[in-house]
């Protein structure tokens, strides 16, 4: 879940240790489980729900099975990464879709620069460094030149090509089929018991401010459906935003997918 006071920006760097895929008995990786916040009655932080670059990187895997397991792990930013690959349908300059990347990061909490985040679907098998013609770029092949200047010659670095990012045949088929609001009805399917706590928190998120995770806290942890066993709104506000009906803009915000699903709530509410 993202965190209301998270402002800093860095490259990606995450140790090792914490991004070692478990494996199965027979040696292969096997993708780590689990969003930012682990199940349970506090919703305490989830140690595996950091991207694993391991599993990542693994050749032997296919690039949707890779690409599935970054949107699990980074559900709080699918919104953005999303963004990118439609963005980048076609070859578009790397500081454009960076300058893109950074508007949308405004009124959103991120600590992921937007180099990081191409970067990570990259190498996912989402996205593709190109030139300006679509071809792939080959930042290795680069002769350097040499230079005549005052009777004397002397060897330099190629000006490397311009840049830019394509999305992957495996990107684009993901953006044709991606639809929150079927996440949306699969999580009340796999959760339906705590259907008036999703409406309770979409209804609260609807309004022009939006809402703190500290506000919506006030009105819902006292519900009695969440005293046994004990859970808090943070739970579901989690698991609405890896959904896809809410999202942090300065505060949590209903999406429009969050919406219909809200429509349909008050529906089926209104009809006991």
């Amino acid at each position: 879940m993202a965190h209301e006071d998270a402002t800093l920006d860095f490259r990606f760097d995450i140790p090792e240790s914490a991004t070692t895929s478990a494996t199965t008995d027979d040696g292969a990786l096997s993708a780590p489980g689990g969003g930012m916040l682990a199940d349970g009655e506090y919703g305490m932080p989830n140690p595996q729900g950091i991207p694993s670059l391991a599993y990542i990187d693994a050749a032997e895997k296919p690039a949707e099975e890779r690409l599935s397991i970054l949107l699990e792990q980074m559900a709080t930013q699918r919104p953005i990464l999303m963004g990118i690959l439609a963005l980048c349908e076609d070859a578009t300059p790397t500081d454009d879709v960076y300058r893109e990347v950074k508007a949308q990061q405004k009124n959103r909490s991120s600590v992921f620069a937007p180099e990081n985040l191409c970067e990570l679907l990259e190498r996912a098998g989402a996205l593709e460094r190109v030139d300006e013609n679509g071809d792939l770029l080959r930042l290795d092949e680069s002769e350097p030149i040499t230079i005549a200047e005052d009777d004397m010659e002397y060897i330099a670095p190629n000006p490397p090509e311009a840049a830019f990012w394509k999305t992957t045949e495996t990107g684009l088929r993901l953006v044709a089929n991606d639809d929150p609001l079927e996440r949306l009805h699969g999580l009340l399917e796999e959760d339906g018991s705590y259907a008036p706590i999703y409406r309770q928190i979409l209804s609260l998120c609807s309004n022009a401010t939006g809402m703190t995770t500290q506000e919506i806290g006030k009105h819902v942890d006292g519900d009695p459906l969440l005293q046994s066993p004990r859970f808090y709104a943070t739970k579901f506000i989690d698991r609405l935003e890896r959904a896809g009906g809410i999202e942090w803009r300065q505060a949590w915000t209903i999406t429009e997918e969050g919406a219909s699903l809200l429509d349909e709530l008050n529906t089926d509410h209104s009809e006991i």
